[in-house]
């Protein structure tokens, strides 16, 4: 399945302003560690105030039992650390 035309300039923004999180969510693989089914126990906040924006997703692994045998492999490249000012 291929990203609509539509929305890759905000696939184009969120891996420029979170590359780490993008990575990690977008990692080939994460539903054999993780439990990522629609109506699993996966879930999603977000929250907004006039001072800031929360965005929280939490994915739980899947029980030992059902678990894959072996951990994913980490990619075969490595993304720089990236340090923004503060």
């Amino acid at each position: 399945m291929g990203l609509p035309p539509e929305l890759l300039q905000f696939a184009e923004n969120f891996y420029r302003r979170f590359p780490e999180e993008f990575v990690a969510l977008g990692a080939p693989g994460l539903e054999e560690a993780f439990d990522l089914r629609v109506d699993g126990t996966r879930s999603r906040r977000i929250l907004e105030t006039p001072q800031e924006k929360t965005v929280e997703i939490t994915i739980r692994r899947w029980p030992m039992a059902m678990a894959w045998q072996a951990p994913p492999a980490p990619p075969a490249w490595t993304m720089p650390m990236q340090h923004w000012g503060g």
